[in-house]
């Protein structure tokens, strides 16, 4: 019996290059798989061909296809281009014992010569999706930057669009948080996105990145222990381990701004975002997509590394608050902040917003009526808290459960207020939820100026379902635009309910399909700037206030 050496040639198959964009209509359930419908953030048509001339796919990037003296897995190659030994060799013949993806066809790619607008797809391989497209500013949908014929194939995952700018219409954002096609590796998974895994570089990997569907990867809920071990995608030897963990528009504005994010990771260190344990623990507070990247170094030096999607969702209506000034709004000093509220108006109200005389009517969940603990409201505001008919939710994903571990419809979860405590941040978003809404129930979002004296950009963003369906707001830092678009005139807070600050109506939401899906509509102011944000400096408090649906 006898050995020798293969010799290997690594091919690596060219896919489209990938970029960015985005738009959205109405929202279809989530069930934890790929969403391919975008959300719906108005029934107002847009009439305008479907389809966007664009120029030619460009070139695939050559360095896909050149081999390496580097395998793709991290590991030394040796000039015949044998891959460490990772092939077992039958005697006699040379030929490797597992074909490894070799005998596999790959999925047609489905590219074609033209864009079609508004389905998240980058349906001619330009690297963007939707480009060229119009929407409405402030909607989100789900995208992807894989082929039109293998979205949510192998390791690609679906991202987020939001349509950018303030008037009539906006241009779609890059698809942020989607995991591209990329070169194959060796690591048990399907990394190109074309249904066949490894590609024949190995038979057996170091390690095994997670695909769609993979049962290691779980969806969560927030304020639940989330766990990933690392010994489940690598478990040979290893030198050092790191986790990264990315979450949504609110936390990266926050981080972009105050280095700190609202989730928690056991073992950070300088970087909250990141943890050198063999284990990552996290827990997050907020729904949506957290995109995780798990880097090992091996006993041998060489690097293993995954990057996947892990999904937290919370039944029913989700509405979270953060903005770009943090922090006390009783200091005169740079430090500086904003005390922000969000609002909501409950279903079938449309009288003034709780406000004068001091008291929140209980139509309205705001801050000091809507914790979930009675324990957490002063006195006085007990009696006001809201009752809109719904049931309390047993073991709900809540902040703080009350008695029995229950979490009350509607509540809010936190108000960031400059504070630290059970029930006040002076980083984390407010967030106002509804587990179980009714179908056809509405609500409407405001968000109030309560103290200080800086101008701040608010961002708000709201969940159907958990998944992200619309982004209405948002600031610029350092550069780089976070959510859709600042809204102009949040200038002021006087620390009182009939004082003139400024006041922002921000958006309706109707929920259906059990509240998995809704429907949205941005309030816009009705005179001035077509499509501006209502958003005004005075006392008034009525329910339209100066403003109509978009």
């Amino acid at each position: 019996m006898r050995t020798r050496p293969l010799l290997v040639a690594l091919v690596a198959l060219a896919a489209c290059s990938v970029g960015n964009s985005s738009p959205p209509l109405p929202s279809d359930p989530v069930d934890g798989a790929a969403d391919t419908s975008p959300s719906d953030v108005s029934r107002a048509d847009i009439a305008v061909d479907r389809t966007v001339d664009t120029d030619a796919p460009p070139t695939p990037d050559a360095s896909l296809d050149a081999p390496s003296d580097t395998a793709s897995d991290g590991s030394a190659t040796d000039a015949a281009g044998d891959v460490n030994n990772r092939y077992d060799v039958v005697p006699g013949d040379g030929a490797p014992v597992c074909d490894a993806g070799m005998s596999c066809t790959p999925r047609p790619d489905g590219c074609g010569p033209r864009e079609v607008c508004n389905d998240g797809l980058d349906n001619n391989c330009d690297g963007r999706a939707d480009e060229g497209c119009p929407c409405i500013p402030g909607t989100v949908q789900r995208c992807s930057l894989a082929p039109p014929g293998r979205r949510a194939v192998g390791t690609c995952a679906d991202g987020n669009q939001t349509c950018t700018g303030v008037g009539e219409f906006g241009t779609w954002s890059a698809c942020a948080g989607a995991i591209s096609p990329s070169a194959e590796r060796c690591d048990g998974a399907d990394n190109d996105c074309d249904g066949c895994a490894d590609n024949g570089l190995c038979c057996r990997p170091a390690g095994t990145c997670p695909s769609a569907g993979d049962a290691r990867v779980p969806a969560g809920r927030p304020f639940a222990t989330y766990t990933l071990r690392g010994s489940t995608f690598f478990p040979g030897a290893a030198r050092a381990w790191r986790w990264r963990v990315v979450g949504g528009p609110c936390d990266q504005l926050v981080y972009a701004t105050r280095s700190r994010v609202s989730y928690r990771v056991e073992g950070a260190g300088a970087d909250p975002r990141e943890s050198s344990t063999e284990t990552l623990t996290f827990t997050p507070t907020l729904s949506g997509d957290y995109t995780v990247t798990l880097t090992v170094t091996a006993a041998d030096g060489s690097t293993f590394e995954c990057t996947f999607v892990v999904s937290i969702r919370a039944p029913g209506l989700r509405v979270e608050l953060c903005w770009d000034r943090t922090g006390n709004p009783r200091a005169t000093d740079s430090t500086a902040g904003a005390d922000l509220d969000l609002w909501l108006q409950g279903p079938r109200v449309t009288g003034t917003w709780g406000f004068p005389p001091g008291f929140e009517d209980d139509h309205t969940c705001g801050p000091y009526n809507c914790f979930n603990r009675d324990a957490d409201i002063p006195s006085i505001f007990r009696a006001s808290r809201p009752d809109w008919g719904y049931a309390s939710t047993p073991g709900g994903a809540c902040r703080t459960p009350d008695t029995g571990g229950v979490c009350r419809n509607p509540r809010l979860d936190v108000d960031n207020n400059g504070v630290n405590d059970a029930a006040h941040s002076d980083v984390d978003p407010e967030n106002i939820n509804v587990d179980a809404p009714r179908d056809g129930d509405s609500f409407r979002i405001g968000v109030y100026y309560w103290r200080g004296a800086v101008a701040a950009q608010p961002m708000v963003n709201v969940y159907c379902g958990g998944a992200l369906r619309a982004t209405f707001g948002g600031a610029t830092v350092g550069g780089t635009l976070y959510g859709s678009a600042p809204v102009a005139g949040f200038t002021q807070g006087r620390g009182g309910f009939d004082t003139t600050s400024s006041f922002w109506r921000v958006a309706d939401v109707t929920l259906r399909a059990g509240g998995t899906a809704c429907d949205i509509a941005p309030l816009v102011l009705s005179a001035g700037t077509a499509g501006a944000p209502c958003v005004r400096t005075d006392t008034d408090r009525s329910y339209d206030g100066p403003c109509r649906r978009r």
